[in-house]
C-alpha cells in the first residue's frame, strides 16, 4: 500500500510540474485540489514527506507551502522544542532514516560571577588597644548610666588632626572620682598635665565659635571643624583667637594655665561629634 501511495505521489508531482509548464492557468486549480486531498489524508502526507526528503534538502513544511502557493515562513529555532520535534518527526519517517542537517545543540547561559564582597578596613591596632583599655577601666562604674550626650564609639575622623599639647594624661575621659568634690562624676574630656605657658594648638582646621570664661572651665575656646566635629580647650592662661576667626591645624590658639576649677596647671580638652562627647584618647 505504501508503494502504491509513493507512486501516486510521484505521479502527482510530475503532473503538477507538467501542468505548470504547459498550462500555467490550470495549475492553480489542480494544485488546490491536490493540496486539499493531501491535507485530508495523513497517509499521503507521510508519503509526500518521504518523497520530499529524497528530492530536496528543504524542510517538508517549506515544500508544502510552495505547493500551496504560499511564501514559506521563516523558522525560528527554539531549543525547548527540539525534543518534541524529534519525537513527532520520528513517527512519520522510515526506520533508520538520518537527517543530513544536524539539530543545533542548546547553548547553556553563562553563569554570572557574583561581585566579591569588599572587606572592611580593620580597626587600627592602636585604636583597638585604646578602646579595650578604656572599657576595662570603666567596668568599675558599670552601675552608672551612660550620659545621653556621650558616645563610646571610635569613629573615623575624615581630616588631618594633631595633638593640642604634648604631655601625659593626668585624668582620662569617662567616670572618675572628682578630685575636688570627692564624688563619682563623668569627666567629659581628657586632662593633659603640662606646665603653665605651654602652647595650645588647634586640633584641626576650623572656625572659632566661642572664646569665653566659665567658673569651671576658666578661660576656654571652642572650635568647629568639618563633618560635625568640634573641640574645646579649657583652663587657658591666655587666648590668642576670637570668635569667627579661621584657624589651621597646629596653629597656636592659647597658653596652658590653671584658670577655673583646677588642682594645678593643665589643659582640659574635649572632642565632640554632632554634639556627642567622645574619648580623645581613641585618637591621641
Amino acid at each position: 500500500m505504501k508503494d502504491i501511495q509513493l507512486y501516486i505521489a510521484s505521479a502527482i508531482f510530475v503532473l503538477v510540474t507538467v501542468l505548470k509548464l504547459l498550462l500555467p492557468d490550470a495549475t492553480e486549480t489542480v494544485r488546490g485540489r491536490v493540496v486539499t486531498a493531501i491535507d485530508r489524508d495523513m497517509d499521503y502526507q507521510a508519503v509526500i514527506t518521504r518523497l520530499g526528503s529524497a528530492m530536496t534538502d528543504d524542510p517538508v513544511q517549506t515544500v508544502m507551502a510552495r505547493l500551496r502557493g504560499e511564501e514559506p515562513a521563516q523558522e525560528v529555532y527554539r531549543p525547548d522544542t527540539v525534543k518534541n520535534l524529534q519525537e513527532e518527526t520520528a513517527s512519520i519517517l522510515p526506520e533508520g532514516w538520518v537527517s543530513s542537517t544536524p539539530i543545533p545543540a542548546e547553548t547553556a547561559a553563562p553563569e554570572s560571577t557574583p561581585a566579591p564582597t569588599p572587606t572592611p578596613d580593620p580597626v587600627p591596632e592602636r585604636v583597638r588597644a585604646a578602646v579595650d583599655a578604656f572599657l576595662t577601666e570603666q567596668a568599675a562604674y558599670s552601675d552608672y548610666d551612660l550620659p545621653a550626650t556621650v558616645s563610646y564609639d571610635s569613629l573615623d575622623i575624615p581630616f588631618d588632626y594633631t595633638a593640642p599639647v604634648s604631655g601625659a594624661t593626668s585624668s582620662g575621659f569617662g567616670y572618675r572620682e572628682h578630685p575636688i568634690e570627692n564624688v563619682v562624676k563623668f569627666h567629659y574630656g581628657t586632662d593633659y598635665a603640662v606646665n603653665s605657658g605651654t602652647d595650645i594648638l588647634s586640633f584641626a582646621d576650623g572656625t572659632v565659635t566661642e572664646v569665653n570664661w566659665d567658673d569651671g572651665y576658666g578661660n576656654y575656646i571652642r572650635i568647629r571643624h568639618e563633618d560635625g566635629w568640634s573641640t574645646l580647650y579649657a583652663h587657658c592662661s591666655q587666648t590668642y583667637v576670637q570668635a569667627g576667626q579661621t584657624v589651621t591645624k597646629g596653629e597656636r590658639i592659647a597658653l596652658v594655665g590653671d584658670t577655673g576649677e583646677t588642682t594645678g596647671p593643665h589643659l582640659h580638652f574635649e572632642l565632640l561629634h554632632n554634639g556627642l562627647y567622645t574619648n580623645p584618647e581613641f585618637f591621641l
